[in-house]
């Protein structure tokens, strides 16, 4: 049975469980699929830098530059990570680095994702958030695993740093950005892709590349190719 709601928008009762369905032209299906997949109630990736997971990471034995603590920081849709050293968790360092290091890069995210530490609850953060028109949402006190994108990161970032720490351990800082390299240049099991082609639209070159490639032999495709093809990168992980 056909019928009008409340807000003139048509229906079709289901004779079997009675349950209420949206009528759409035939010609919109396809449109109206696409949009309701896009918004965030869907619970789908959306697209890169639409959120960020932070999370923080020790205190690690201090290094000869004073580190002690990983700002981990974690693109939601491409799983691109980054990965800070910094001598305190407090909340000068934490937006000094997020905003310096990660946001001014690739652009800033409509929602950050932390736990409830005091350098993410803080007011300056806040204050940051809120000037650039960020949303920041948190995990709440029953469910703290609810940040796991950074925290997955945590885990695979604190194996790699293990290795590296030398009998010393005065010296795991300067190895980070190789580690994070590594990450972005690995098949992310969930989306099928490495965190570089998703967030940059091709693999970054590795040394065995500069070895083995011509240069050059990469570059035939237009710019429009090269659009196209990230375009269609993307659109198969959002459908993941």
């Amino acid at each position: 049975m056909f019928y009008l709601d409340d807000n003139g928008i048509l229906r079709n009762l289901d004779k079997k469980d009675r349950t209420p369905r949206l009528v759409v032209p035939r010609d919109l299906v396809e449109q109206v699929i696409s949009l309701c997949h896009d918004i965030p109630a869907a619970g789908h990736q959306g697209a890169p830098m639409e959120r960020v997971h932070l999370d923080f990471l020790g205190p690690l034995p201090e290094t000869k530059f004073g580190n002690a603590h990983v700002l981990v920081m974690v693109d939601q849709f491409s799983k691109w990570m980054e990965c800070i050293p910094l001598p305190a968790q407090t909340a000068e360092h934490t937006a000094r680095a997020a905003v310096n290091e990660f946001f001014s890069r690739f652009g800033f995210p409509f929602q950050v994702f932390t736990d409830q530490g005091r350098n993410f609850e803080s007011k300056l953060f806040k204050s940051i958030c809120e000037i650039l028109q960020m949303h920041k949402a948190r995990t709440t006190p029953y469910r703290p695993s609810s940040n796991g994108q950074a925290e997955r990161c945590n885990r695979t970032l604190m194996d790699a740093v293990r290795c590296f720490v030398s009998k010393q351990q005065d010296n795991w800082d300067e190895h980070l950005a190789q580690l994070a390299g590594a990450v972005r240049s690995s098949v992310n099991r969930s989306t099928g892709f490495t965190p570089n082609m998703l967030m940059l639209g091709r693999e970054v070159n590795q040394p065995v590349d500069l070895l083995y490639s011509v240069p050059g032999a990469k570059t035939d495709e237009s710019q429009d190719e090269y659009v196209m093809r990230l375009r269609d990168a993307n659109n198969i992980c959002t459908r993941k």
